[in-house]
């Protein structure tokens, strides 16, 4: 399994994200996919235990009510695996950087990619006004349902809950939940065990 560990690089990279848009303009070029989304489930490895950073889509569309990982579509002139880090950062505010990415697998449209952790990495929470209004927590129906359902907390920035938790991988994979087993990040997770990714 591959494993992100430098976490001194982690947090100077994010501050050189914090402090600057202009990575997002570069290391893009002209190709052509056969692909137009990409997707990224972060995952990190703690004690021994993989944890999946989650959120439970809360507007109406293809995943509504579902748990989620992070995606969309690719823009023109991009990569797929930098569309990837892209819809990550706009959507969980984590930093993952285009080397750190693994491919998993295609899927129709889809390229699917995760990243493994060994530490806590920081997630700031969406970082555009859609990607609030994906993840915007709602108690009775968003925090209460993943909380409930695993047992977790969810991921606070500066006092403001991001609607976004780390959930065990086993914990996702065995839950009855509707929401959950019935979710296509769920069905990549599963389909990584089965492939002996994760």
């Amino acid at each position: 399994m591959y494993v992100v560990d430098n976490q001194n690089n982690q947090y100077r990279k994010y501050n050189q994200y914090n402090n600057t848009n202009r990575y997002f303009h570069h290391h893009t070029q002209n190709v052509n996919v056969q692909v137009s989304a990409s997707t990224v489930t972060p995952l990190k490895l703690v004690d021994g235990q993989l944890f999946v950073l989650v959120g439970l889509r809360g507007v109406r569309g293809h995943w509504y009510k579902k748990l989620c990982t992070f995606g969309g579509s690719i823009d023109p002139g991009e990569t797929p695996v930098y569309a990837g880090v892209r819809e990550a950062w706009e959507e969980a505010g984590i930093v993952i950087w285009e080397r750190d990415l693994k491919f998993f697998e295609r899927y129709k449209k889809f390229a699917h990619y995760y990243c493994v952790y060994n530490y806590d990495p920081l997630v700031l929470g969406p970082s555009e006004e859609h990607a609030w209004e994906i993840y915007k927590p709602n108690p009775l129906r968003d925090n209460f349902s993943i909380e409930k359902e695993f047992g977790v907390n969810m991921i606070h920035n500066n006092g403001v809950n991001t609607g976004l938790a780390w959930v065990p991988v086993d914990s996702v994979l065995n839950s009855n939940a509707d929401f959950v087993k019935t979710s296509p990040s769920t069905l990549i997770l599963r389909n990584m065990r089965n492939q002996g990714v994760i």
